[in-house]
């Protein structure tokens, strides 16, 4: 049960870091956070670009809902089989 919860933790850190990554890539690549060399470097983490960024965020966001349907599935099984689950 607590590889499941943690799971659950991890998948949710996961996307909202991902989501993030994300968005700021989007919004240095748009110009929306200031000229794009600087924002590059304010914000970028040390990404060559604004796209590395994007595609970074992506895979958190992606391995987080790959993560969160195994969570999901191991939740499933054990209320199937009439495991108690406090979740």
């Amino acid at each position: 049960m607590i590889f499941t919860r943690l799971a659950f933790v991890a998948a949710w850190l996961a996307l909202c870091f991902g989501a993030v990554q994300l968005l700021i890539g989007i919004g240095i690549a748009t110009k929306y956070l200031g000229p794009y060399e600087f924002a590059l470097r304010r914000y970028g983490d040390g990404s060559p670009s604004s796209g590395a960024m994007i595609d970074k965020g992506m895979y958190k966001v992606l391995v987080a809902a790959a993560l969160g349907t195994l969570a999901e599935i191991s939740l499933r099984a054990k209320k199937r089989d009439g495991v108690a689950v406090d979740h």
